[in-house]
């Protein structure tokens, strides 16, 4: 069907297959056009942004082993100030076994900040 510049006629309906055709019909007109030669090259633009930075390189082999520098000293005294700045070990707080209760339960609760105690004193030194 050639393309008809009156379709569709006005406050007509559109039916799917006719668009179709004539939609058809304006690609096969616009593609038969002859191509024409390439016209002269424009002159240059600006320099655009520079582009994102590439991918890293592949890692390069390792160097060679330095030579083993002097072995440290640590005396006591400074062993001793570093370990009195940590906490002790709470392992020797034992674990709180109980199931909490369904309701609020005075003595449960104070059995929890009693426990929370023991742990928070055995963490300070």
């Amino acid at each position: 069907m050639p393309y008809d510049p009156n379709y569709p006629p006005a406050n007509a309906e559109i039916e799917s297959a006719p668009l179709r055709a004539q939609f058809q019909a304006l690609h096969d007109e616009i593609t038969a056009i002859p191509q024409g030669d390439p016209g002269p090259e424009g002159p240059a633009g600006e320099q655009g942004p520079p582009g994102p930075p590439g991918a890293d390189g592949l890692p390069g082999s390792e160097g060679p082993m330095g030579t083993e520098g002097p072995m440290g000293e640590v005396s006591q005294q400074t062993l001793d100030d570093a370990i009195a700045g940590t906490a002790q070990n709470p392992l020797g707080v034992a674990s709180l076994a109980m199931i909490a209760d369904f309701d609020y339960n005075p003595t449960q609760l104070q059995q929890i900040i009693d426990k929370l105690d023991e742990l928070l004193g055995a963490l300070q030194r």
